[in-house]
């Protein structure tokens, strides 16, 4: 006779993420013009890495630093995270050589879009390229012009190239290479799903 069981997880998988977080300690960062400190406290650097970027990449399998400039808004430069389901990268064979960013707006009539802003490097230029699509009910996508949603405004050009800057301005997170995704990071939970829903099974009988 079946009878309804109150599910209960047993947070084991997050158990695991913040144990390997913990591990990992503190990020070292390297540079030369000593503002890291005062970029990562305006950006709240260390917080956004412990309890986003690292918890989220090592569950996810991969993300993604942004790295944004503006002085209208900051003398710093912005940092911001992405997580996978909002990341592509742009591969040559199994090399990183671009980092495609997904952002989803509303304009004011509750419309939906999406902006791909691709980050990538060629002739030893840095490249920022900016594309807008429409959302339909189905999900399919029409471009449509970057003033169609007023919050991208400042977006005047849909390319921006940085010559002589030889690096992707974003940076690629990834702890566990992926066997059958070549480029991309592999979750740390991806061979333990079926014993976690085992256990939670378990626990929930109990």
């Amino acid at each position: 006779v079946e009878c309804n069981i109150h599910r209960i997880h047993s947070r084991v998988p997050a158990a695991i993420i913040q144990m390997m977080n913990n591990i990992m300690g503190k990020a070292e960062i390297k540079e030369n013009t000593g503002l890291w400190e005062e970029i990562a406290k305006r950006n709240r650097f260390d917080k956004k890495l412990y309890e986003r970027a690292r918890p989220l990449s090592w569950a996810e399998g991969y993300g993604a630093w942004k790295v944004n400039a503006n002085k209208e808004y900051s003398d710093y430069p912005m940092i911001e995270y992405y997580e996978a389901e909002n990341v592509d990268y742009v591969l040559i064979g199994d090399v990183i050589v671009g980092v495609m960013y997904k952002s989803f707006y509303k304009d004011r009539h509750n419309k939906d879009y999406v902006l791909i802003e691709t980050r990538f490097v060629k002739d030893k230029n840095s490249y920022i390229t900016y594309e807008l699509f429409k959302l339909d009910k189905n999900n399919d996508l029409q471009e449509v012009p970057l003033e169609t949603v007023e919050n991208l405004a400042y977006l005047k050009d849909k390319e921006t190239v940085i010559p002589g800057l030889n690096r992707i301005l974003g940076v690629p997170v990834k702890y566990i290479e992926s066997i059958l995704y070549p480029g991309y990071g592999e979750s740390l939970l991806t061979d333990y799903s079926d014993l976690f829903d085992m256990i939670d099974e378990a626990y929930s009988q109990l």
